[in-house]
């Protein structure tokens, strides 16, 4: 099954003014196994771009996850901070919500925008949410970078398949160090 989100109404519903709106206790069914499609709310040309958009950069591991919705399934990874580049640094575990996640044998996973999995070290370029403390990634798949053994790379380079047109590079290998240089 296919769904269209656009993403920029689903952010706006996926939280009340304490938390998420729904849990998978709440609903009475879940939603078959689907692809959703994206239309983001901005694209960036670059990563300076993304840079000063973000509130928060850091690097950091998913250490965790937990998954609620009925319509739309959303996951909260809890992230451990290894650096924080730009923002906030006053804490070393945060919570980032990701459209899309598993519940039961039901999946939910945007085209363009892979679901983050424990144990992936991350770059991720953040904008904070104040009224429920949670962060989000800054268009979907452009705020999210994947380092394999201190080398980066933007998720079009590692889902070709995916067709991640939106992100206006490639980053295929780069040392961490050339990053940090970059976005300092």
């Amino acid at each position: 099954m296919f769904l269209l989100v656009l993403v920029t109404v689903v952010s706006a519903s996926l939280f009340g003014p304490y938390g998420p709106t729904a849990s998978q206790a709440s609903c009475a069914t879940v939603p078959p196994s689907s692809t959703l499609f994206a239309d983001w709310a901005y694209t960036y040309s670059n990563l300076t771009e993304v840079r000063n958009a973000a509130d928060r950069i850091v690097e950091g591991v998913i250490v965790d996850s937990s998954t609620s919705g009925c319509e739309l399934i959303v996951t909260y990874y809890t992230v451990k901070i290894i650096v924080t580049v730009k923002g906030n640094s006053d804490s070393s575990l945060i919570t980032v919500a990701q459209t899309g996640g598993v519940i039961g044998n039901s999946k939910q996973e945007v085209r363009d925008d892979p679901l983050m999995q424990i144990g992936e070290r991350v770059i991720m370029f953040l904008n904070f949410d104040p009224q429920n403390g949670i962060y989000g990634t800054l268009g979907g798949p452009q705020g999210r970078l994947i380092v394999t053994n201190h080398l980066v790379y933007s998720l079009n380079v590692l889902y070709p398949d995916r067709n991640i047109d939106i992100i206006n590079w490639r980053i295929s290998g780069l040392p961490e160090t050339a990053l940090w240089d970059q976005l300092r």
